[in-house]
């Protein structure tokens, strides 16, 4: 099991530690919460956070990110050129590192 960096916001423990492989999808949560994606070859993070399964968010990632690099994503989505897309379209989901920041159960309330 991988070190994690903690932080501390509000109460609220956060795993800042995004270093090494990352995580198997069959081992991310399906609770809500926090998540950061990070590019490897340029060693860039994407944070968000999403009110259902964490799991479910990144195997949708993952789904896009293989979508834009085998050209089989829509027209609209080929298009972009955020750097998030220009990634995918270079290296799909290959390129990419998955990590839970926090799975606390009080993320699921949006208020």
């Amino acid at each position: 099991m991988q070190k994690q960096r903690n932080a501390l916001f509000e109460d609220i423990q956060l795993n800042v530690e995004f270093t090494g492989q990352g995580l198997a999808v069959e081992y991310i949560t399906t609770r809500a919460g926090i998540y950061a994606e990070v590019y490897k070859p340029e060693r860039g993070v994407r944070i968000g956070e999403t009110g259902r399964s964490i799991c479910g968010k990144i195997k949708h990632d993952i789904r896009w990110f293989r979508s834009m690099r085998d050209g089989t994503a829509p027209e609209s989505q080929l298009r972009r050129t955020l750097p998030i897309a220009q990634a995918a379209k270079r290296t799909g989901d290959i390129g990419f590192a998955y990590f839970v920041v926090c799975s606390d159960p009080r993320l699921e309330d949006k208020v």
